[in-house]
């Protein structure tokens, strides 16, 4: 059985500034932060997405944009190769970034 997350990303009255909460159903546990601007604009994602060099970089920003300085993200990850399961997450942004390619996350490496 998959470790289920939920990443809820909501605008905040401070301008360029994310309200990004993460909760584990299964552990019923959720954490939240503030976060900077993305590094990524949806224009630039939609010009850049279709040649390789560019799907990785943006998908690092998209990775660092959700994991935080806490690394939430790569948290649940490692949860869940401790644990020998998939981490299943479900992603709800508002729209400020709902058309930013999210199924491009890379954590590192090529």
């Amino acid at each position: 059985m998959p470790i289920t997350c939920q990443a809820t990303i909501e605008a905040t009255n401070t301008r360029g500034t994310f309200h990004i909460t993460w909760y584990n159903i299964e552990k019923n546990t959720a954490d939240h932060f503030d976060q900077s601007a993305i590094e990524i604009t949806p224009d630039e994602a939609n010009k850049l997405w279709q040649k390789l060099p560019h799907q990785l970089t943006i998908g690092k920003k998209l990775f660092h944009f959700l994991d935080g300085d806490a690394r939430h993200l790569q948290r649940a990850l490692n949860e869940a190769a401790r644990e020998g399961e998939l981490l299943q997450l479900y992603l709800r942004a508002c729209q400020q970034v709902a058309d930013l390619p999210f199924e491009y996350f890379k954590s590192g490496g090529k």
